[in-house]
């Protein structure tokens, strides 16, 4: 396990890059996401929604702003439009198998071969409060892996 965390450092500060051009060769992919597709997920957006509606009439003052006030608070168009786009990135959040399945399913040149090679692992780290977590999924080069 030591030995993916160095993988998983080494991924995230050097930053590789799917890249669909075929001379560059794609040894890794990683997707970090805040939410999860989830009840849980879902009520956190409503819960945005609430704050801004709470913090409007500040941030109305703040930037001198009417506008804000009564997109907020008279036709509240701009909390609406803002917890249905949260909504809709909770729903296209994809669980760790989905991807693998994307995976398995791309139609790649090396065939079922090529697909074997790769390794799927996922989990997700607390970040802040109850509900406040890190989902992430790296897919990572057998051998690849193996040099790291």
């Amino acid at each position: 396990m030591g030995q993916f965390l160095t993988t998983l450092l080494c991924l995230f500060s050097a930053g590789y890059y799917l890249v669909t051009n075929k001379s560059v060769c794609v040894v890794a992919c990683r997707i970090f996401e805040l939410q999860s597709r989830s009840i849980v997920g879902l009520l956190d957006v409503c819960l945005f929604g609430l704050g801004i509606v709470a913090f409007g009439l500040y941030y109305a003052l703040v930037w001198l702003s009417p506008a804000t006030l009564v997109f907020t608070y008279l036709i509240p168009i701009l909390p609406l439009v803002l917890v249905f786009d949260g909504w809709v990135s909770v729903l296209r959040t994809r669980t760790p198998d989905e991807v693998e399945a994307l995976l398995r399913t791309c139609g790649a040149d090396g065939g079922d071969e090529e697909l074997a090679r790769w390794e799927v692992r996922s989990g997700k780290e607390r970040f802040l409060g109850k509900n406040g977590y890190v989902h992430w999924i790296v897919c990572v080069k057998r051998e690849e892996m193996d040099e790291l």
